[in-house]
């Protein structure tokens, strides 16, 4: 036997058993179907609200998706689960084509029947030059949108790709079980590693401490895929950054799910940074709408973070000069929005007197502070709260 084949037996019977091995440990645990994958109806589901939302169901892929579809309260999703008028996303190649990669306020969830997606829509029903998708689905973090883009969003091959994710990632909770991405979602062995790790993590958890849906550092390597993958492909990423109020409702009561500044300011944080970074333009809503919150201006709903009607057509105004200003999409005549602060107020009042007569009592109070000579609003605080009519000052 001569050095050269005792060398290949050698390396044959050294790695042989260890790739039987692994091989096995593979199969076993693709019967024993361990580590348990996320799943809706699961405790390591990614959204707490998720299982009672009547929109959404399971996906192998995403943990979750829209219902096909499905018909709300002023919406309907399409063939695909998205809200979008578009049947089945057929791209038309003569158009430059948008796609919004986010979550439920890019969705448009909430009292409105538009978001800023729709605005722009429709503010341009019959320009030939554009055509504009909705890929957001409510619940969403960076890291099914990673996915999404890999699985859906690239193969439309879109000229421009909206990444518009923050909420959800920050949300302050445990350790989340997080599943590996692409073709090592197939196999087992890593979903094992990823699971070790998830309990160690969970185990070591101070609930002292602040932790996040997606960790900071996985926030960030999410969007600098995307921003890669995005302009491989010969399309351009562009971020929005969401924006807060950080006290929607005065002394009027409190938000169920509380922003934490601390939180949005890190992850926020990151945005401008990959931003900076990469070169993609974002637009900062934050930053663009602040003098807007100042003033009080009903620009979100009471959880002080998912928009109004209000809310979402100043940030399509926006949206649009960002477009024109970077010669990305020209218009004939500049997009301005025209809002109707007294209906939002309405519309926010009548929402609440569903569930909370003292909180549409501060709505009407905001009416009467934005127009003192509104008589619905006056006649609604003689029903509820007369002692706010005499020029009450009260935050």
């Amino acid at each position: 036997m001569n050095l050269k084949t005792a060398r290949i037996k050698f390396w044959i019977f050294t790695f042989l058993p260890v790739v039987f091995i692994i091989a096995a440990a593979e199969v076993a645990l693709r019967v024993a179907d361990y580590p348990p994958e996320p799943r809706m109806d699961s405790t390591f589901r990614l959204h707490a609200s998720i299982t009672e939302n009547p929109m959404l169901i399971g996906d192998d892929e995403l943990i979750w998706r829209g219902k096909p579809g499905f018909i709300g309260d002023g919406f309907a999703l399409n063939k695909k689960g998205y809200r979008d008028p578009t049947p089945d996303f057929q791209k038309d190649d003569s158009k430059l084509t948008m796609a919004f990669l986010g979550d439920s306020v890019t969705f448009g969830y909430g009292i409105a029947r538009k978001s800023y997606v729709d605005f722009l829509r429709d503010t341009w029903p019959n320009n030939p030059a554009a055509q504009i998708f909705n890929f957001s689905v409510p619940g969403f973090t960076s890291t099914q949108g990673r996915i999404l883009f890999d699985l859906e969003v690239e193969k439309l091959a879109p000229d421009i790709v909206f990444i518009c994710y923050l909420w959800n990632d920050s949300y302050p909770d445990a350790p989340r079980w997080l599943p590996p991405f692409g073709s090592a979602r197939r196999i087992r062995l890593i979903y094992l590693s990823r699971y070790i790790k998830y309990k160690i993590m969970l185990s070591d958890h101070d609930t002292k401490k602040s932790t996040y849906t997606t960790d900071p550092a996985l926030y960030k390597k999410n969007l600098e895929y995307m921003v890669e993958q995005i302009k491989s492909s010969g399309a351009k990423p562009i971020f929005i950054l969401h924006t807060y109020d950080p006290n929607p409702l005065g002394k009027f009561g409190h938000v169920v799910r509380q922003i934490d500044s601390k939180a949005y300011d890190l992850f926020s944080g990151i945005m401008r940074e990959v931003a900076t970074d990469n070169g993609v333009p974002m637009l900062d809503l934050h930053d663009e709408l602040k003098a807007s919150i100042e003033r009080h201006l009903p620009l979100f709903i009471m959880d002080g973070y998912h928009m109004t009607e209000v809310g979402y057509g100043l940030s399509a105004q926006l949206l649009a000069d960002l477009l024109m200003r970077n010669n990305i999409l020209k218009v004939s005549g500049a997009f301005r929005y025209k809002p109707n602060i007294e209906n939002t107020y309405n519309d926010l009042a009548e929402y609440a007197m569903q569930s909370n007569a003292e909180l549409a009592a501060y709505y009407y109070w905001r009416m009467l502070q934005f127009n003192p000579k509104s008589e619905q609003a006056r006649k609604k605080l003689l029903a509820l709260r007369p002692d706010l009519i005499p020029g009450d000052s009260k935050e």
